[in-house]
């Protein structure tokens, strides 16, 4: 019972002019008279907020071997969430108390594990665009230059054949004699053939480039 008059003492010298009753209730404990203590502190308790009077009280009640009375006023003392020393000095009584009283421990409460930290994907880097291909194939300049060339000649031939009918038309000009319009009527026939010789091979050329268009595109 000494180590609990010690501390009640030294609770009591810590405390300072907090309270007469404390005082009081100290020199009532210390005459022997822990019954009027108790009452004394009770009285301070209606009138005063404190929560040394809660530890003041409990430690009365050890002092009369009472753990049952003394374990409320240490859990009610823990709850006001005192200083960390004064938490592990009224700790380790209420664990002597639960001791005694054949109590077990209350066990600490679960700890949560904190989620591990977010875990980074890295996106894949964006493909990089491609420009497209270069056509395997240059210009067609082969076949560029035959459908130039078959429209000169479709057209050559084209104005050929108008000149002969032109040559026609005036062979009768003039009242001319039978040498001069057969002489104007041959120079028709040559100039008509010629234009449709070139007209035709214009023609030929102008397939050939459309021939060769579609072959090369496939």
């Amino acid at each position: 019972m000494l180590p609990v008059v010690v501390s009640l003492a030294v609770a009591l010298a810590t405390l300072g002019p907090v309270d007469d009753a404390i005082e009081r209730a100290g020199a009532q404990a210390g005459e022997g008279d822990v019954e009027g203590a108790i009452e004394t502190i009770r009285d301070a308790r209606r009138e005063h907020d404190d929560r040394d009077l809660l530890y003041v009280e409990a430690q009365l009640h050890r002092l009369r071997d009472s753990c049952e009375d003394a374990v409320p006023l240490y859990e009610a003392f823990q709850a006001t969430d005192p200083p960390p020393e004064d938490r592990a000095e009224v700790d380790a009584k209420l664990a002597q108390c639960r001791e005694e009283l054949g109590v077990e421990p209350e066990p600490p409460p679960p700890q949560v594990a904190e989620p591990p930290p977010p875990v980074l994907v890295e996106s894949p880097p964006a493909p990089e665009p491609v420009d497209p291909a270069p056509s395997a194939q240059g210009p067609d300049r082969v076949g560029l230059a035959l459908w130039i060339s078959g429209g000169v000649l479709l057209a050559g031939g084209a104005a050929a054949y108008g000149a002969a009918w032109g040559l026609r038309s005036s062979a009768d000009d003039g009242s001319p004699t039978l040498d001069t319009y057969l002489d104007r009527e041959q120079r028709a026939r040559t100039v008509s053939g010629v234009g449709i010789a070139v007209a035709s091979a214009g023609t030929a050329v102008l397939i050939g480039a459309a021939i060769r268009h579609v072959l090369r595109n496939r």
